[in-house]
C-alpha cells in the first residue's frame, strides 16, 4: 500500500468518525501541535500523557504516547521519560480486552523513547480501540504499566488535518 493511498484511506475514515468523539463530555486528552512553515513539509504531532503516572527510581514520571504525521506517513512512539537501556526495548501491549502481546520497539533519541515497528498499521489499530496499556521493565527497576485513552484519537487526527 502506497503512503498516498494510506493517507486517503485514513482521511476517509476520519471524515466519518468525528461523531464518535462527540459522544463523550470529557476533555480531549490529545494535544495537537504543528511544525514547518507555509510551503514547507509540515509535521503534526499528537501527544497524550499517560492516565497513570508511574514511579521509577524514586521519581514520578508521566510518559507520553505520540503520533507524528509527516505528509503521508505516520510514526508512533512512547516517551518514557526514563532510560530504556542499551538494547531496543520489548514492550507488552494490551489493547482493550485483547490478549497482551510482546513487541520489540526501536530505542530512539536520548534512550528515553521507543518507536513502534510498522507505525502506519499501528495507527489504524489505535483507532480501533479505546484503551492501550504498555508494560515495560526499565533496567534495574520493577515493571511499569502505563495506560492511554485512545477514544479521542480519531477526533485529534481530524483536527490536525484541518
Amino acid at each position: 500500500m502506497t503512503p498516498l493511498l494510506l493517507r486517503r484511506i485514513l482521511l476517509s475514515f476520519l471524515a466519518v468518525t468525528p461523531i464518535l468523539g462527540a459522544q463523550t463530555a470529557e476533555p480531549d486528552p490529545w494535544t495537537v501541535s504543528r511544525t514547518g512553515e507555509a510551503g514547507d513539509e509540515e509535521t503534526r504531532l499528537l501527544t497524550q500523557e499517560t492516565t497513570t503516572p508511574v514511579k521509577v527510581g524514586g521519581r514520578t514520571l508521566t510518559p507520553r504516547l505520540c503520533v507524528r504525521q509527516r505528509v503521508a506517513s505516520y510514526e508512533v512512539f512512547v516517551n518514557f521519560e526514563t532510560y530504556l537501556g542499551h538494547e531496543d526495548p520489548t514492550l507488552t501491549l494490551h489493547f482493550d480486552r485483547e490478549p497482551p502481546e510482546k513487541v520489540r520497539w526501536a530505542r530512539a533519541g536520548n534512550g528515553r523513547m521507543a518507536i513502534a515497528p510498522e507505525s502506519e498499521s499501528l495507527v489504524y489499530r489505535l483507532l480501533r480501540h479505546d484503551e492501550l496499556s504498555v508494560e515495560f521493565v526499565p533496567p534495574g527497576e520493577s515493571a511499569i504499566v502505563i495506560q492511554f485513552d485512545l477514544r479521542e484519537l480519531a477526533s485529534a487526527l481530524h483536527r490536525s488535518a484541518d
